[in-house]
């Protein structure tokens, strides 16, 4: 629920402004898809994102074709 129930966000996994954007669009009630590498993970080979509250991620490599 909120103003952007109805608005879709494709974000790409980075750093910078962008994630912290898509986690405010996701609190406002935007449906947030964030695309991450498959190889994502901190040094403990876990990954604990913080800016990923309300967000659905998929690990993609878009560089490969095949996928």
């Amino acid at each position: 629920m909120g103003p952007l129930k109805n608005i879709r966000i494709v974000e790409f996994a980075g750093i910078g402004p962008a994630p912290f954007c898509g986690m405010l669009l996701a609190d406002l009630g935007a449906d947030v898809v964030r695309i991450d590498r498959p190889d994502s993970q901190d040094l403990l080979g876990q990954h604990y994102d913080v800016l990923g509250r309300g967000k659905r991620s998929v690990a993609l490599d878009l560089k490969q074709a095949d996928q």
